[in-house]
């Protein structure tokens, strides 16, 4: 009888010990979990903030490209005009 009590004893020492380091690992993954969740909101700010700038960047590229566009028909019809002039 006597060492069935100790054993009890024991054991709920050993299942306090094991609840405590559950505890502990439950808290530390947590806090983990926080730090990555906050982490990718910022990431995800990030490539936003990226995003918005290679918008910003393709449509003004598409203006130049507008712009040359134009100087080829201006510079074709500059030739034409100087073909005809020195025709004459």
């Amino acid at each position: 009888m006597n060492f069935n009590k100790y054993f009890a004893i024991f054991a709920i020492v050993i299942l306090c010990l094991l609840s405590q380091h559950a505890t502990e690992g439950h808290h530390l993954f947590g806090k983990v979990g926080r730090e990555i969740e906050r982490s990718a909101h910022k990431v995800g700010h990030k490539l936003e903030h990226a995003r918005h700038e290679v918008t910003k960047t393709a449509k003004k590229v598409s203006k130049v490209v507008g712009h040359v566009k134009t100087a080829k028909k201006v510079v074709a019809a500059a030739g034409a005009i100087a073909g005809v002039v020195a025709a004459v």
